[in-house]
């Protein structure tokens, strides 16, 4: 499935690659998204859902079987975990306040969930300015108490939309959103190994979220990528940006290692620097005459005797 059709040079009404929230192809995009859930689900089939920005890391779906009391299980953009360190169940819903994030989500082929699925789908159509996962969350909250209104044999599973639907909320830790994954490396923190990660909470758009990918050295880049031709300024060079350390009002233990998006969003547009990200050296695929070759460039007058001509006030040395 697809929002736009390249082979046949149109698209499925919903607009182009990029998508303004808020705007109507994006709530075209909403109501087609969940159009598809009612249409697989309606095949009989379980069904995962997952935004075009997340990046699965390893296998889901056996952390899924684990919940079958579950109907619907959706990622959180909770910034902060509700678990202790090394607990990789579902987060505790009266402690998870933060919005569900329909980035990922499970559904399992159910009457619940078919009958859920359908009313959120009636009801964003029926709502142009409705955004479908602000839809979700008001549908699913329906009637919660997360201390008593839970499932008998998962207390992390709440009883939603009116007591006819169980949802459990992914743990922040293991399907993670921009913030806890890149910045605050929360998974570390907590001693479990991520399952996916979505690119939430970050500046420059589609750029933006490439950057943080190959940052993470998740992201698979060509061999043109490491190796090819372009310029930075006027040195043949691309610029390799640094790791920033940033402290922030948004985290709880700073300093931490900001992303490129984050300290030089200008960089996610067009400009006449080509640059990389900080672990380009670093990740594997770099080949080693890259790595192995060297700029070294010289602003000040004080430089080594043979590097340079006396009286250049800019000049480079190349190994």
């Amino acid at each position: 499935f697809a929002m736009y059709d390249t082979a046949k040079g149109g698209d499925s009404g919903a607009g182009s690659f990029t998508h303004a929230g808020g705007g109507e192809s994006f709530h075209k995009m909403g109501c087609q998204k969940v159009g598809l859930a009612q249409m697989f689900l309606k095949f009989g089939l379980n069904l995962l859902l997952v935004d075009v920005d997340v990046m699965l890391l390893r296998n889901v779906m056996s952390y899924f079987a684990r919940f079958p009391q579950a109907d619907i299980l959706v990622s959180s953009d909770n910034l902060a975990s509700t678990l202790p360190s090394g607990d990789d169940g579902l987060e505790m819903p009266a402690l998870a306040g933060a919005p569900m994030n329909i980035g990922v989500m499970f559904f399992r082929c159910n009457e619940q969930t078919w009958k859920f699925v359908d009313d959120w789908y009636e009801h964003i159509v029926a709502t142009p300015d409705l955004w479908d996962q602000n839809a979700f969350n008001e549908m699913a909250w329906e009637g919660w108490d997360p201390y008593v209104k839970v499932h008998p044999g998962n207390d992390r599973i709440f009883s939603g939309y009116n007591g006819t639907l169980w949802v459990g909320v992914l743990p922040v830790t293991l399907f993670s959103g921009g913030l806890t994954f890149y910045i605050q490396h929360l998974y570390e923190v907590q001693q479990v190994v991520p399952y996916a990660v979505h690119a939430t909470f970050q500046y420059g758009g589609n750029m933006g979220k490439r950057n943080r990918m190959r940052e993470a050295m998740i992201f698979e880049d060509s061999k043109e990528y490491y190796t090819g031709s372009a310029t930075c300024l006027t040195l043949t060079r691309r610029l390799t940006m640094w790791r920033d350390w940033t402290c922030s009002c948004r985290a709880s233990t700073p300093p931490l290692a900001w992303p490129g998006s984050s300290t030089a969003p200008s960089l996610m547009t067009s400009v006449p620097v080509r640059w990389r990200e900080y672990t380009f050296l670093e990740n594997p695929p770099c080949p080693e005459s890259v790595k192995s070759s060297r700029l070294t460039i010289y602003t000040s007058t004080v430089r080594p005797a043979h590097a340079c001509v006396s009286g250049q006030p800019l000049c480079v040395q190349q190994a």
